[in-house]
């Protein structure tokens, strides 16, 4: 299963052999007609591996300071923690600076003696695998070494 955004869909015809494919809302204008960008997402052997917002020219160019708030943005039955919550894109035309900022939960470097978890975001120990993920833990439990644990 591919966890994707809500209305997303899998375009067949963007498929590129042994790298991926393209999956976005198909109410999203064409390529022609973009002013704002626009998210795509990738999906490879059933996999989400890519997350990227396409911005056209216009947006980051002229003589006109462009703004863009993705809102908050929801995925089908998310496994992926560190995928963002949402996006900012600025455009400034005195300094011809483009700034885009993703909000969302960051992963933290993990100690030593232990290893990213990247589909519950937390830091494993290399010897012990997960019992559960950062989604699992319920109000007042904290993720850690691959377990919830209750947090005073």
């Amino acid at each position: 299963m591919i966890y994707l955004i809500y209305f997303f869909q899998t375009m067949s015809d963007t498929a590129v052999p042994q790298m991926g494919i393209h999956s976005y809302h198909p109410d999203q204008p064409s390529v022609s007609q973009w002013l704002e960008p626009v998210l795509v997402m990738g999906s490879y052997d059933s996999k989400v591996i890519f997350w990227e917002p396409m911005v056209p020219v216009e947006f980051v160019s002229g003589n006109s300071e462009n703004t863009y708030d993705s809102g908050y943005i929801s995925y089908v039955d998310q496994t992926i923690p560190g995928l963002p919550s949402s996006y900012t894109g600025e455009y400034s035309p005195k300094n011809g600076r483009t700034t885009f900022t993703l909000h969302g939960r960051r992963y933290e470097k993990c100690p030593k003696g232990t290893t990213l978890d990247v589909w519950s975001g937390g830091c494993i120990n290399e010897s012990k695998p997960a019992t559960c993920s950062a989604w699992d833990c319920d109000p007042g439990y904290v993720y850690e070494d691959g377990e919830c644990k209750y947090s005073w």
